[in-house]
């Protein structure tokens, strides 16, 4: 952003904009209010102003729309935003804000259908990624059970069926509490060299740790993850370093920047230039633009 970089390190826009696309890829979508020095209200439409000052970001579960009032911006109106909202703040107060001092970060990508349900929002990341994200921690979980009964005792015991069915419970029980009670004592099993037969058993895991990938890899597609970023894997196969995956995962991630942040980044630009402390003395040029810093980024 040539010419207002200061500036947004000023304002700490780098910060904004990260957390605004966090809470909106979280929670669907969130607002970033930006506060003038204008001797003004929120609920005044902007018009002149001496500078920006900051910005502030909301979820989406801190704003209520007035649906009193429905968007004069003709897309945001199609989206079903209102031209007036309310942010709940600190303390438990409301403050009402124009449409023209915030600009909206989208979620995940919807249908207009899914939209409407969601009162105008998109949808939370991790709604596409849920039944993936419980399958895995299911496999997981399972897993551990697994491991947690990996060596199996088994003890065998003469006429156990007919001792159980006279009425002879008691006595069963205590014999396994005596066993029980030798083993954590002399870690060994006494048993009845003529009536019982104490034996382990294993359960396998081949092949569990195959089916694990499976469903990592199931999350890290539902989420457009590499597992190289997701999970911190090193590339598997041969010759593989993981450019592919990185480069697949740049191109997404370049795409939704534009996507959710374009606006959000012109805005401020805007906003800055047309600041009378900022770089152009308040004067807005004629021409600009904001080009975005390329992930992969050359080595020397």
């Amino acid at each position: 952003l040539r010419g207002a970089s200061n500036a947004n390190e000023t304002l700490g826009a780098q910060q904004v904009f990260t957390e605004a696309s966090t809470w909106a890829r979280l929670y669907g979508g969130s607002i970033v209010l930006f506060v003038f020095d204008d001797n003004q209200t929120f609920a005044t439409p902007l018009a002149k102003f001496n500078n920006l000052i900051g910005m502030q970001v909301y979820d989406r579960y801190d704003v209520y729309l007035d649906q009193n009032f429905p968007s004069q911006e003709p897309i945001a109106k199609l989206r079903g935003f209102t031209e007036f909202l309310e942010i709940s703040v600190p303390g438990g107060n409301r403050i009402r804000v124009h449409e023209s001092r915030f600009v909206i970060i989208p979620g995940r990508r919807v249908t207009n259908r899914q939209r409407a349900n969601n009162g105008g929002w998109d949808d939370s990341v991790l709604q596409s990624a849920y039944d993936s994200l419980v399958r895995y921690g299911s496999s997981m979980d399972y897993s551990a059970n697994i491991l947690r009964d990996f060596v199996q005792g088994l003890l065998s015991v003469k006429d156990l069926t007919a001792m159980i069915a006279s009425g002879q419970e008691a006595i069963v029980i205590k014999r396994l509490q005596l066993l029980d009670l030798s083993r954590s004592i002399l870690n060994t099993m006494v048993i009845d060299a003529d009536g019982e037969e104490f034996s382990k058993q294993s359960s396998s895991v081949a092949g569990l740790a195959e089916l694990i990938d499976r469903f990592a890899e199931c999350l890290s597609a539902s989420l457009g993850i590499p597992l190289t970023k997701l999970l911190g894997r090193a590339p598997s196969g041969l010759n593989s370093s993981g450019e592919s995956d990185l480069t697949n995962y740049y191109d997404m991630l370049a795409g939704e920047q534009v996507r959710t942040l374009g606006k959000l980044a012109e805005r401020t630009v805007q906003l800055v230039y047309q600041s009378k402390d900022g770089p152009t003395g308040g004067v807005e040029p004629k021409a600009w633009s904001v080009k975005w810093t390329d992930f992969n980024q050359m080595t020397d």
